[in-house]
């Protein structure tokens, strides 16, 4: 049976205030081995990117360890190399291929291959744009995440959070939004006065934050 990551949480308090910190302090104890087999029929720099950031993407989970030797070379996918997968230990195996989809657009096809089953579980395809790599390759790792663990990836939502900065002329906080790994990020406000409590709504198209603009505690939307 394999097991979640794990999330410790240690609540730290004082009698002024409470503070919250969250720790991943390690993934599965058992996680699924991955091979990734990266084919393009463009230019190699944008093959690089994708495969590197899908991988991130699904180390990062902690519930999936990538192994990199997955690809003996020339593999035929009429005649795939499952035994050989298999002395490696491998679980799943996945085969991308990024190809241009018109003069704008590119697409990449990704295929799962259970190797116990020696059997294909999922075939998709993700379209995008040559400027917006991350975004395709992230929609591809979550693909892959829920087929190999049947949970639903992270990687294609984003973060909110709140940066404070000391200067010579005093503190300022930024409201700011990245992507789940950290990267896209973008600030959505500044302010001299303090910005707690960011939250999404429901549908993710808003922000609600708790700003001292006015001199008093307001929420505010955006």
């Amino acid at each position: 049976m394999r097991l979640l990551s794990s999330l410790f949480i240690l609540l730290i308090a004082n009698v002024l205030h409470a503070q919250l910190t969250i720790e991943i302090t390690q993934g599965s104890d058992n996680p699924f081995n991955l091979g990734i087999i990266s084919q393009s029929s463009i230019e190699s720099d944008s093959t690089n990117i994708v495969a590197s950031i899908i991988a991130n993407d699904l180390l990062r989970t902690g519930d999936i360890t990538i192994i990199s030797e997955a690809d003996p070379g020339n593999i035929s996918e009429e005649d795939l190399p499952f035994t050989f997968w298999k002395l490696m230990k491998l679980d799943f195996i996945a085969i991308t291929n990024l190809q241009r989809d018109s003069d704008i657009t590119l697409k990449l096809d990704y295929k799962i291959y259970d190797v116990s089953k020696a059997k294909l579980v999922r075939e998709s395809t993700v379209f995008g744009v040559p400027n917006q790599l991350r975004q395709l390759s992230h929609y591809a790792a979550d693909g892959i995440y829920e087929t190999v663990t049947g949970i639903k990836g992270i990687a294609t939502t984003k973060l909110i959070y709140v940066v404070e900065q000391n200067s010579f002329q005093g503190k300022n906080y930024k409201l700011m939004l990245a992507d789940a790994d950290g990267a896209n990020e973008q600030m959505l406000l500044k302010s001299d006065q303090p910005i707690i409590s960011p939250a999404w709504s429901r549908d993710s198209k808003e922000v609600a934050y708790v700003s001292f603009e006015t001199g008093v505690a307001a929420v505010y939307i955006q």
